[in-house]
């Protein structure tokens, strides 16, 4: 099936792929030997306010689309909560985080979930 369009333009196109493709009974591999260069962010700049809100936009429908309800109460939110609590970098990725967030659960309603 590709790519799913909803990652466009960038940014976990690639983790979802590789999930869909696990769940499909596929292997994912890991070639350590095999070398690619690959200039991320470039164009939006690395640590910018656009950068800093696509990545979480697309991180967070990630896991909106592939953790089930059980995995976002036990493992992700905590985790989340540990690391705004606790990592130097969290002040920086706050504001974005909480767009993200909104973001995804608009997203979650245009696709027609329902609780």
């Amino acid at each position: 099936g590709g790519f799913d369009e909803d990652f466009n333009p960038a940014y976990f196109e690639e983790n979802d792929f590789c999930t869909r493709a696990l769940r499909r009974g596929y292997r994912v591999v890991y070639s350590p030997g095999a070398v690619m260069e690959h200039h991320e962010s470039v164009s939006l700049g690395q640590q910018s306010r656009k950068f800093l809100r696509l990545y979480q936009r697309m991180r967070i429908r990630y896991c909106l689309k592939n953790y089930a309800m059980r995995d976002w109460v036990w493992r992700f939110i905590p985790y989340e909560l540990r690391w705004h609590l606790r990592s130097p970098e969290a002040p920086g990725h706050r504001f974005e985080q909480f767009r993200a967030y909104v973001d995804g659960l608009l997203w979650l309603v245009r696709k027609g979930f329902r609780p």
